[in-house]
Parts: C-alpha cells; structure tokens; sequence
C-alpha cells in the first residue's frame, strides 16, 4: 500500500505541475488547437484530482497506526471527496454559465486586423480568476488545517 499511496499522489502532483505549465502555453481562443488543448486540460485535471483522491484513500485506510483515533481518517476521505465532488460540480455550472452566455451572442468578435478572434468580456475573466483565487485559498487553507489538526 505504501508504494501505491507514494506512486499516485507524485501522478497527482505532476497532474497539479503540468496544469501549471500548460496554462503558459495554452493557444489563443481561434486556434485550431484550441479544442484540444481545453480537453487535455480538463481531463489532466479531473485525473489529478482522481489520483489525489485515491492517495487520500489508501492513506486513510492503510495507515492507520498513524492517527490518534480511527474517526479522523474516515473525516479526512470524507472532507476531500465532497472537496472534489464540489469544485467539480462548481466548475462545470460556472463553465454552462459562460457557454450558454456566450451562445446568446454576449461575446465581441474583433475584426479590425482581418482575422476573426474572440475576445471574451471582462466579466467572464474577472469571474473566472475570482473563481481561481477562491478555489486555491480554500483548498490550500484546508490542507494545511489538515495536516496540522487532523494528523496530529
């Protein structure tokens, strides 16, 4: 169990560090790439937070001589699956959202330099980047109340 635990949270954090740099390289809305890339994004995202879900797992049913009492590990499994479940279904109502704004013809198309690019409102960048910095403030805050509260 200790090999498995090891072997999926480092396939989680790199999941976590390849999202990161990905976003770097991501193409510009009318590329032709575009739709490739947002599916691997999504799917490389949804298989690290699977992974980190399955480490927190095996942590909490193969290691139990670590915690003080039984009920913390049940606590932990239970606290980062409806986490998981959560941001998932978070994201996926924020993202219909933007797309059925976007199909009611709420996006600018700029033509000034003769090709079609999309640019998206300001209100969609705001909300996702609030969206973002929320998100990683609860989950970082949560995991460090973890690991000082819950294991110890």
């Amino acid at each position: 169990p200790g090999a498995i635990h090891s072997l999926t949270g480092a396939i989680s954090l790199l999941g976590v560090i390849l999202q990161f740099t990905l976003a770097f390289i991501r193409p510009s809305p009318d590329s032709i790439i575009r739709p490739y890339f947002n599916s691997s994004h999504r799917l490389i995202g949804i298989l690290s937070l699977l992974f980190a879900l399955i480490a927190t797992l095996i942590a909490s049913n193969f290691f139990l001589k670590y915690w003080s009492d039984s009920l913390r590990p049940f606590l932990l499994t239970i606290l980062a699956s409806f986490l998981i479940l959560l941001s998932f279904l978070l994201f996926q109502v924020v993202e219909g959202k933007l797309q059925r704004k976007r199909k009611d013809g709420n996006e600018e198309i700029d033509m000034s330099n003769g090709t079609s690019s999309i640019s998206h409102s300001t209100s969609e960048s705001i909300i996702r980047k609030i969206l973002f910095i929320l998100f990683f403030t609860i989950s970082f805050t949560l995991s460090i109340y973890i690991a000082l509260h819950l294991i110890a």
